[in-house]
């Protein structure tokens, strides 16, 4: 019997950080559940708005209240921890600039990564 890895229950917390402004999220999008080791790769979403005058955007997503994924525009982003090398990084949710890598994308997820309930 296959195991199935719960997202939806605090599986990885997003937050999204600005120094001068607010941001609005607009929604978030995870898969309901997950099949251990299916070699599917999943997609955690955070769709935001955010003032055209914001320069200071750092988007961090938490397994646990770790950083396991990181992007300070412009530079690309990167995966730390638990999630290294786990996720491709050359993923893009969208063209706009202030939120092309506002999404991780796993690779192969499995319950090592299966956040705390």
């Amino acid at each position: 019997m296959s195991l199935l890895v719960q997202v939806q229950s605090v599986y990885y917390l997003y937050q999204v950080f600005t120094l001068a402004s607010a941001v609005q999220i607009n929604y978030i999008t995870v898969p309901p559940a997950v099949k251990n080791d299916s070699n599917d790769p999943i997609i955690l979403d955070c769709n935001y708005s955010i003032r055209p005058d914001d320069t200071d955007l750092v988007v961090k997503w938490f397994l646990n209240d770790v950083v396991v994924y990181q992007w300070i525009p412009p530079q690309k982003p990167q995966s730390l921890g638990r999630l290294k090398d786990r996720v491709d990084l050359d993923y893009k949710a969208s063209d706009d600039p202030k939120s092309v890598y506002r999404a991780m994308k796993i690779d192969n997820p499995t319950t090592d990564i299966a956040g705390g309930v």
